[in-house]
Protein backbone atom coordinates (compact mmCIF):
# COMPACT_ATOMS: atom_id res chain seq x y z
CA UNK A 1 0.00 0.00 0.00
CA UNK A 2 1.36 3.44 -1.40
CA UNK A 3 1.18 6.50 0.81
CA UNK A 4 -0.53 10.57 -0.10
CA UNK A 5 0.24 12.98 2.20
CA UNK A 6 0.57 16.40 3.61
CA UNK A 7 4.39 17.54 3.91
CA UNK A 8 6.16 20.93 4.75
CA UNK A 9 8.44 22.83 2.36
CA UNK A 10 11.18 20.48 3.98
CA UNK A 11 9.65 17.28 2.49
CA UNK A 12 8.42 15.86 5.83
CA UNK A 13 5.08 14.16 5.16
CA UNK A 14 2.47 15.64 7.91
CA UNK A 15 -0.84 13.58 6.63
CA UNK A 16 -1.02 10.45 5.12
CA UNK A 17 -3.91 8.72 3.25
CA UNK A 18 -3.94 4.83 1.97
CA UNK A 19 -3.44 4.81 -1.98
CA UNK A 20 -4.18 1.93 -4.03
CA UNK A 21 -1.10 0.07 -5.72
CA UNK A 22 -2.50 1.35 -9.24
CA UNK A 23 -3.95 4.84 -8.62
CA UNK A 24 -1.85 7.03 -10.79
CA UNK A 25 0.73 4.92 -11.70
CA UNK A 26 1.30 6.68 -15.31
CA UNK A 27 1.24 10.07 -14.22
CA UNK A 28 3.70 8.87 -11.52
CA UNK A 29 5.84 7.44 -14.39
CA UNK A 30 5.32 10.46 -16.33
CA UNK A 31 6.46 12.86 -13.83
CA UNK A 32 9.48 10.19 -12.98
CA UNK A 33 10.35 10.84 -17.36
CA UNK A 34 9.33 14.55 -16.86
CA UNK A 35 12.37 14.89 -13.68
CA UNK A 36 14.64 13.21 -15.67
CA UNK A 37 14.24 15.28 -18.88
CA UNK A 38 17.61 17.94 -19.78
CA UNK A 39 15.05 20.97 -19.74
CA UNK A 40 14.25 20.02 -16.05
CA UNK A 41 18.00 19.61 -14.85
CA UNK A 42 18.48 23.16 -16.42
CA UNK A 43 15.31 24.78 -15.06
CA UNK A 44 16.69 23.38 -11.47
CA UNK A 45 20.77 24.48 -11.75
CA UNK A 46 20.08 27.92 -12.82
CA UNK A 47 18.92 29.56 -10.00
CA UNK A 48 17.56 32.50 -11.14
CA UNK A 49 15.03 30.54 -13.07
CA UNK A 50 12.89 29.33 -10.64
CA UNK A 51 12.72 32.61 -8.01
CA UNK A 52 12.14 34.64 -11.50
CA UNK A 53 8.95 32.25 -12.61
CA UNK A 54 7.41 32.20 -8.84
CA UNK A 55 7.88 36.04 -8.46
CA UNK A 56 6.17 36.46 -11.75
CA UNK A 57 3.33 34.07 -10.72
CA UNK A 58 3.06 35.73 -7.53
CA UNK A 59 2.52 38.99 -9.59
CA UNK A 60 -0.04 37.51 -12.19
CA UNK A 61 -2.26 35.90 -9.45
CA UNK A 62 -2.17 39.68 -7.54
CA UNK A 63 -3.22 40.84 -11.18
CA UNK A 64 -5.76 38.12 -11.83
CA UNK A 65 -7.85 38.80 -8.29
CA UNK A 66 -7.27 42.45 -8.60
CA UNK A 67 -8.62 42.37 -11.39
CA UNK A 68 -11.84 39.60 -10.34
CA UNK A 69 -12.37 42.04 -7.58
CA UNK A 70 -12.98 45.26 -8.98
CA UNK A 71 -15.55 43.36 -11.39
CA UNK A 72 -17.38 41.18 -8.79
CA UNK A 73 -17.17 44.61 -6.65
CA UNK A 74 -18.96 46.08 -9.84
CA UNK A 75 -21.62 43.76 -9.83
CA UNK A 76 -22.16 44.00 -6.07
CA UNK A 77 -22.79 47.86 -6.62
CA UNK A 78 -20.01 48.69 -4.55
CA UNK A 79 -17.59 50.08 -6.95
CA UNK A 80 -17.35 51.76 -9.93
CA UNK A 81 -21.02 52.76 -10.09
CA UNK A 82 -20.27 54.98 -12.73
CA UNK A 83 -19.71 52.58 -15.22
CA UNK A 84 -21.57 50.22 -17.19
CA UNK A 85 -20.99 46.74 -17.26
CA UNK A 86 -20.05 46.74 -20.56
CA UNK A 87 -17.59 49.54 -19.77
CA UNK A 88 -16.28 47.48 -16.97
CA UNK A 89 -15.49 44.23 -18.56
CA UNK A 90 -13.66 45.81 -21.52
CA UNK A 91 -11.10 47.16 -18.84
CA UNK A 92 -10.77 44.29 -16.65
CA UNK A 93 -11.45 41.33 -18.63
CA UNK A 94 -8.08 41.80 -20.75
CA UNK A 95 -5.97 41.72 -17.44
CA UNK A 96 -7.83 38.48 -16.33
CA UNK A 97 -7.27 36.83 -19.40
CA UNK A 98 -3.03 38.02 -19.37
CA UNK A 99 -2.63 36.89 -16.03
CA UNK A 100 -4.21 33.64 -16.76
CA UNK A 101 -2.13 33.38 -19.48
CA UNK A 102 1.47 34.14 -17.70
CA UNK A 103 0.33 31.45 -14.65
CA UNK A 104 -0.55 28.92 -16.93
CA UNK A 105 3.05 29.78 -18.45
CA UNK A 106 4.64 30.04 -15.14
CA UNK A 107 2.72 27.19 -13.78
CA UNK A 108 3.66 25.25 -16.12
CA UNK A 109 7.57 25.73 -16.09
CA UNK A 110 7.11 25.50 -12.24
CA UNK A 111 5.72 21.52 -12.90
CA UNK A 112 8.55 20.93 -15.70
CA UNK A 113 11.12 21.89 -12.53
CA UNK A 114 9.79 19.75 -9.76
CA UNK A 115 7.20 17.12 -11.76
CA UNK A 116 7.12 15.12 -8.27
CA UNK A 117 5.64 17.85 -6.51
CA UNK A 118 2.68 18.01 -8.55
CA UNK A 119 2.19 15.25 -11.32
CA UNK A 120 2.91 12.63 -8.69
CA UNK A 121 -0.93 12.71 -6.90
CA UNK A 122 -0.68 15.93 -4.87
CA UNK A 123 -3.94 15.88 -4.19
CA UNK A 124 -4.04 20.03 -4.00
CA UNK A 125 -2.41 20.10 -7.34
CA UNK A 126 -5.53 18.20 -8.90
CA UNK A 127 -8.23 19.97 -6.61
CA UNK A 128 -6.37 23.38 -7.94
CA UNK A 129 -6.60 22.26 -11.48
CA UNK A 130 -10.52 21.21 -11.62
CA UNK A 131 -11.26 24.55 -9.82
CA UNK A 132 -8.89 26.58 -12.32
CA UNK A 133 -11.31 24.57 -15.03
CA UNK A 134 -14.87 25.85 -13.16
CA UNK A 135 -13.37 29.31 -12.84
CA UNK A 136 -12.19 29.68 -16.74
CA UNK A 137 -15.83 27.78 -17.28
CA UNK A 138 -17.22 30.42 -15.11
CA UNK A 139 -15.01 33.88 -17.24
CA UNK A 140 -16.19 32.31 -20.29
CA UNK A 141 -20.02 32.26 -19.78
CA UNK A 142 -19.69 35.37 -18.17
CA UNK A 143 -17.99 36.82 -20.90
CA UNK A 144 -20.65 35.42 -23.03
CA UNK A 145 -23.29 36.18 -20.82
CA UNK A 146 -22.56 40.10 -20.91
CA UNK A 147 -21.85 40.30 -25.01
CA UNK A 148 -25.39 38.81 -25.38
CA UNK A 149 -27.07 40.66 -22.33
CA UNK A 150 -25.28 43.56 -21.49
CA UNK A 151 -28.45 44.28 -19.15
CA UNK A 152 -28.70 41.13 -17.24
CA UNK A 153 -26.06 42.07 -14.64
CA UNK A 154 -27.08 45.81 -14.48
CA UNK A 155 -30.95 45.00 -14.20
CA UNK A 156 -32.18 45.61 -9.84
CA UNK A 157 -34.56 42.41 -10.59
CA UNK A 158 -31.82 40.32 -10.62
CA UNK A 159 -29.93 41.95 -8.32
CA UNK A 160 -29.64 39.18 -5.62
CA UNK A 161 -28.72 36.53 -8.07
CA UNK A 162 -26.06 38.50 -9.55
CA UNK A 163 -24.73 39.41 -6.13
CA UNK A 164 -24.75 35.42 -5.45
CA UNK A 165 -22.97 34.84 -8.53
CA UNK A 166 -20.04 37.91 -7.85
CA UNK A 167 -19.72 36.83 -4.23
CA UNK A 168 -19.25 33.15 -5.76
CA UNK A 169 -16.55 33.95 -8.06
CA UNK A 170 -14.83 36.02 -6.32
CA UNK A 171 -14.73 33.11 -3.52
CA UNK A 172 -14.09 30.63 -6.55
CA UNK A 173 -10.56 32.41 -7.29
CA UNK A 174 -9.88 32.90 -3.60
CA UNK A 175 -10.24 29.06 -3.21
CA UNK A 176 -7.81 28.25 -6.14
CA UNK A 177 -4.86 30.61 -4.89
CA UNK A 178 -4.98 28.77 -1.24
CA UNK A 179 -4.65 25.62 -2.83
CA UNK A 180 -2.16 26.43 -5.62
CA UNK A 181 -0.25 27.80 -2.27
CA UNK A 182 -1.07 24.75 -0.09
CA UNK A 183 0.27 22.36 -3.32
CA UNK A 184 4.17 23.07 -1.85
CA UNK A 185 2.52 21.14 1.53
CA UNK A 186 0.59 18.25 0.38
CA UNK A 187 2.38 15.86 -1.65
CA UNK A 188 1.78 12.85 -3.48
CA UNK A 189 3.38 9.13 -3.19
Amino acid sequence: MLSVGLGNASGKCLWKRPRRETEGVEMHEFAQWLAGTALSHQIQIAGWVIPLSQTIHILAVAMLLSSMLFIDLRILGVAAKSETMAQLFHRFVPWVWTSLILLALTGTLQIVAEPMRTLNGNPMFQVKMLMLAFGIVVLLSFQSSLRRHTSFWDDPRRRTLTRILAGSSFLLWCAIVITGRWIAYFQGA
